[in-house]
């Protein structure tokens, strides 16, 4: 029998002396049909389980020629917030700590991050960022009111 799991092998050993391992969690008394239906149960749930890809940073293209710096008072407030947002998120999200970007703005919020400080972003990068940061207030500050003649 195959032992998956530091819980399952201490319910089991529990019950099966010859399983014993010196390193087995104390689970206190328990009902052997107890202890099955435990053991069932982290079966199931482990058997679910799978694990996390790997976080890769995207690859970056900083070579674009329609590229260019915040020119209003919205994208200087966008890239003042993409680069605060990144700095707070070095772990790409995969630590629940409630700052920088959540999971799913993680990759996107790096990527522009890097491309703003890095020369700007085009045109279509820049409104992407700025509806982006808009979720990220809170953390940032208010996003400036007027435009500035953009």
């Amino acid at each position: 029998m195959e032992l998956q799991h530091p819980q399952i092998r201490a319910i089991e050993a529990r019950f099966v002396p010859e399983l014993a391992p010196q390193d087995v969690l104390d689970l206190g008394p328990e009902d052997p049909d107890a202890a099955a239906t435990r053991i069932a149960a982290a079966r199931k749930e482990l058997s679910r389980a799978r694990p996390r890809k790997p976080i890769v940073p995207p690859k970056y293209r900083v070579d674009d020629p329609r590229r260019r710096p915040a020119k209003n008072a919205r994208e200087r407030w966008t890239q003042a917030a993409l680069i605060t947002l990144a700095a707070a998120d070095p772990d790409y999200a995969s630590e629940l700590n409630a700052v920088g970007f959540n999971q799913a703005d993680t990759h996107e919020g790096h990527r522009l991050a890097v491309l703003v400080g890095s020369g700007g972003l085009n045109d279509a990068d820049w409104d992407r960022a700025v509806r982006l940061c808009r979720k990220y207030m809170r953390q940032v500050g208010k996003m400036a009111d007027s435009d500035d003649g953009s």
